[in-house]
């Protein structure tokens, strides 16, 4: 994960110092944004299946008495990470759709 982290950093800095050089800051934001957004895809796919893992995991640990407890604790842990995972990208358009209706009145700014 260190390795990972050390590697986009880097790949964040030669792209930032490349837009610098040429001069071409708003492509540089758009390859920015689109990498960022398709790392959250990435990372939006990869949560739902560590969830849907757990919710068979905690299923298999539910059928035994000693354990109901864990079973139960990591099935709803589960169902709680595949909501979010599902329901995140249409919370946060809604959210934004707000925003810009609303303006800075929501936090108590001039219209």
């Amino acid at each position: 994960m260190k390795e990972l982290r050390g590697f986009l950093l880097l790949l964040l800095a030669v792209m930032l110092v490349a837009g610098l050089i040429s001069g071409d800051i708003d492509r540089l934001a758009q390859t920015v944004t689109a990498y960022v957004t398709r790392l959250t895809e990435i990372i939006r796919l990869l949560a739902a299946a560590v969830a849907l893992l757990l919710l068979v995991i905690g299923a298999i640990v539910y059928a035994s008495p000693f354990h109901r407890q864990l079973g139960a604790r990591l099935m709803a842990g589960a169902l709680t990470m595949l909501t979010v995972a599902a329901l995140a990208p249409h919370v946060l358009h809604w959210l934004d759709a707000q925003l810009t209706a609303w303006g800075g009145r929501l936090l108590g700014g001039q219209p």
